[in-house]
């Protein structure tokens, strides 16, 4: 396995997982409300994680392995979401979801 810095082709690719983390692992979070969790996976498209790559002095990692992304590291998204730098989504505010205060890792195989 490769950890290394993503690249701009990889949006797509690393959006997926990163959904994909939210929905399969994140569950005592969004309850499996699909209200909940359609409103926490509006703000994680292949163009706001293009955005992330591409933003200077951003480090978002990939967990690489045979080609395929494994894992997916986005420190400043946790910044820019905790100074309110995403666009709202509808009904957010009744469903907010707090970023929790410890670092975790989460991968999926």
């Amino acid at each position: 396995m490769e950890i290394r810095d993503a690249l701009p082709e990889e949006a797509a690719s690393a959006c997926e997982v990163i959904r994909r983390s939210i929905s399969d692992l994140c569950g005592a979070d969004h309850l499996n409300d699909p209200l909940i969790l359609g409103r926490w996976l509006a703000n994680e498209t292949p163009a706001i994680v293009a955005f992330w790559i591409s933003r200077p002095g951003n480090s978002v990692l990939v967990a690489v392995e045979n080609g395929t992304i494994l894992a997916v590291g986005i420190e400043q998204a946790k910044a820019d979401w905790k100074a309110g730098r995403f666009d709202t989504v509808p009904g957010d505010a009744e469903a907010f979801i707090p970023l929790h205060d410890e670092d975790m890792v989460v991968s999926y195989p």
